[in-house]
C-alpha cells in the first residue's frame, strides 16, 4: 500500500486470536500481507473477528517478515468495544465522500486514508461504544513508540524499564510483561514507574503501603524516598513494584533491581552496567568511577551477613549470594514491551573473571564484552532461576536487606523493588465432605 494511510482495518478470523483479545490479552501476533505496513511501524487499527462486525480498536505494529508475502504483526494494546458494531450500519452513517474510500479487507487487511479514517473514528465514538479518551491513550502509545525510535531513552529510565520488564517476566512470564508494557506510553523525562501507573496497574497510595507492605524487609527504606508504587494481581499472585530515588533523574548514577520472593524469603539484587562502544560494546571497570565503592558495599554486606546453610527445604539455593550484574546496552531499539538483551553474571564469577587473563585487552586494560565472556546467563535463564528460588539470599540475610537498600539510595542510585507474593491457597472451609476442593478429582483426594 503505497498511498498514505490513516489506519488499518484487520479481520482476525483466527478463533484463538479473537478469544485472546476478548480475554484481555493485550498483545497477540498475526501474519498479514507485508504490503500492509512497513517494518517496525505502529498504527491505529480496527479489528474485526468476523466480516460483519467491528469488535476492537487496537495498536498494530509491523514486525519481521515471515515469508515472501507476509509479515508478522503484533496487535495490542487493544480496547474492546462495549458492543460489536455492524460494519454496514457504521458505513451508512458516514458521508459517501469518506465511505467511498473505506473497503472491506479482501486479504484480511486494508488501509484507510487519513480523512476517511478520522470520519470513521468519529462515527464509532458517537455510538458510545468506546470513549475518545481511550482512543487518545492508544495514540499516545503509538507516539511514545515512534519517539523512542528517534530519541533514545535516558540510561536511567531505560534500565528502570528493563527492571520492571524482568520483574514482570519473572512474576508470570511473557503474557503479563507484554500485557502491561505494551500498554504503557513512556515519558522520557520521568521515572519509568510514573509511566507504568498509566498502564492499568493499581497505583498504591502511602496508606496502602503502610497497611500492606511494611511487613516486608526493605520497604521502610524504600518509603522514605518513594517515587511511585504499583500493584499487579493475576491468578498467580501479586506483584508490587516500588521505585525510590533520592535525587533527580539527571543526577542519578545508576539503577538496581531488588527482587524479593516471598515464598522463598529470598532476595536477588541486580546492578545494571552499561556496555558502550562499537562495533563490539564493552564495559571497563576502570572507567566507572563508582565501581570500586559498589563492590566494597557488596562485600561489606556479605561480611556482615555471612552465607548460611539451612535445614529448611525452601531455603535451599544453588547460589546463596544475592548479587548479580547485568551488562547490557541501555537503548536497544523497539524494546517497549521487551527485556533488554544482556549478560547476567553473579558477583563471585565476576570477581574471578575480571582478574583472569580473559579480561585483559590488547593494551593491558581489563574489560568485559560478548567476545571475551563465555560464562553468563541470558534473560530466560536468569528469570527461570529466580522464579523457582534457585538463587538468592537465605531468610536470615533477607531480613537485613534494609542496609543494602539504604546504601544504594545514599549513593544516588535508583532502586526498583519488586515483591512477589503467591496466591494464597484455597481456604479449608471450601472443601467438600470428602476433603476435596472443586478442582480435585477422586484420586487427588485420597
Amino acid at each position: 500500500m503505497s498511498r498514505k494511510i490513516g489506519g488499518l482495518w484487520i479481520i482476525c478470523d483466527d478463533l484463538e486470536v479473537g478469544e485472546s483479545l476478548q480475554r484481555g490479552r493485550r498483545t497477540v501476533s498475526i501474519n498479514l500481507s507485508k504490503a500492509a505496513l512497513s517494518g517496525n511501524t505502529s498504527i491505529l487499527s480496527l479489528i474485526s473477528t468476523n466480516e460483519n462486525e467491528i469488535n476492537f480498536i487496537a495498536v498494530c505494529t509491523a514486525n519481521k517478515i515471515s515469508g515472501d508475502l507476509e509479515r508478522k504483526f503484533s496487535i495490542g494494546p487493544a480496547i474492546e468495544l462495549t458492543s460489536p458494531l455492524i460494519i454496514d450500519h457504521v458505513l451508512d452513517k458516514i458521508s459517501t465522500k469518506f465511505s467511498n474510500h473505506i473497503h472491506k479487507p479482501t486479504r484480511r487487511v486494508s488501509g484507510i486514508p487519513p480523512a476517511s479514517w478520522e470520519a470513521l473514528l468519529d462515527c464509532i465514538i458517537s455510538t458510545d461504544n468506546i470513549s475518545k479518551s481511550d482512543i487518545e491513550h492508544l495514540i499516545q502509545v503509538i507516539a511514545s513508540r515512534e519517539k523512542m525510535k528517534r530519541v533514545p531513552l535516558k540510561d536511567v529510565i531505560a534500565y528502570e524499564h528493563d527492571a520492571v520488564a524482568v520483574s514482570l517476566e519473572t512474576f508470570q512470564g511473557s503474557k503479563v510483561r507484554q500485557q502491561y508494557l505494551s500498554n504503557t506510553p513512556i515519558e522520557k523525562e520521568a521515572p519509568f514507574i510514573k509511566s507504568l501507573e498509566k498502564s492499568g496497574a493499581n497505583v498504591l497510595e502511602d496508606h496502602m503501603i503502610e497497611n500492606d507492605l511494611m511487613q516486608f524487609p526493605g520497604v521502610d527504606q524504600m518509603r522514605r524516598h518513594l517515587v511511585g508504587a504499583v500493584e499487579i494481581q493475576t491468578e498467580n499472585g501479586k506483584l508490587t513494584l516500588l521505585n525510590s530515588n533520592r535525587t533527580k533523574i539527571e543526577n542519578t548514577l545508576g539503577v538496581d533491581l531488588v527482587y524479593y520472593h516471598h515464598s522463598y524469603r529470598s532476595f536477588v539484587l541486580i546492578q545494571y552496567k552499561r556496555l558502550t562502544g562499537s562495533p563490539e560494546p564493552i564495559y571497563r571497570p576502570d572507567s566507572d568511577g563508582s565501581y570500586k565503592e559498589e563492590i566494597s558495599r557488596m562485600r561489606k554486606f556479605l561480611n556482615e551477613n555471612p552465607l548460611e546453610n539451612s535445614s529448611q527445604i525452601e531455603e535451599y539455593r544453588m547460589n546463596k549470594n544475592p548479587f548479580f550484574f547485568k551488562f547490557c546496552n541501555s537503548n536497544s531499539k523497539d524494546h517497549w514491551s521487551r527485556m533488554t538483551p544482556g549478560m547476567y553474571i553473579p558477583l563471585e564469577l565476576w570477581e574471578k573473571f575480571i582478574v583472569s587473563d580473559q579480561s585483559v585487552g590488547p593494551r593491558g586494560g581489563r574489560f568485559i564484552g560478548y567476545e571475551n565472556s563465555q560464562r553468563w546467563l541470558n534473560n530466560s535463564e536468569f528469570v527461570a532461576l529466580v522464579r523457582k528460588g534457585w538463587v538468592g539470599s537465605s531468610n536470615s540475610m533477607s531480613k537485613n536487606i534494609n542496609s543494602i537498600i539504604a546504601d544504594k539510595l545514599a549513593a544516588n542510585r535508583s532502586v526498583v523493588y519488586a515483591i512477589h507474593e503467591k496466591r494464597k491457597e484455597p481456604e479449608e472451609h471450601l472443601r467438600d465432605g470428602r476433603g476435596r476442593f472443586s478442582s480435585e478429582n477422586d484420586m487427588d483426594a485420597i
